[in-house]
């Protein structure tokens, strides 16, 4: 059980062709390693793509790094906060700081409050 539907997105192409950057949690292999990207908002008229937080990972590193990322979500995330929605409140998981990757214009706020 989860606060909120969360999306990971994994990726054989180090161009991220397939748009895993555009899930809360992407996953990229490239150069035998894997990148990770975290915290996007891929839909809405402020969307997204996810920061990149971690080059180079160990295959072996990756699946015990997701699992302490999925963690800290599921234990402080707020009952139907979306992940990115969390990461920007909490400006850190695990060793990760939030870096705010939105639009940088003046965007009319839409009608729904998102």
């Amino acid at each position: 059980k989860m606060p909120k539907e969360l999306h990971v997105g994994f990726n054989g192409c180090g161009m991220a062709c397939y748009r895993a950057v555009f899930d809360d949690i992407g996953i990229v292999y490239r150069k035998k390693k894997f990148d990770l990207f975290i915290g996007s908002k891929p839909v809405g008229r402020t969307a997204h793509a996810a920061q990149p937080v971690l080059e180079g990972i160990d295959p072996e590193k990756l699946i015990p790094l997701l699992t302490e990322i999925v963690a800290d979500y599921k234990e402080n995330a707020h009952p139907n906060e979306r992940f990115f929605k969390y990461f920007k409140r909490v400006k850190k998981i695990l060793n990760f700081n939030y870096v705010d990757m939105s639009c940088k214009i003046k965007v009319e706020e839409a009608p729904c409050g998102d």
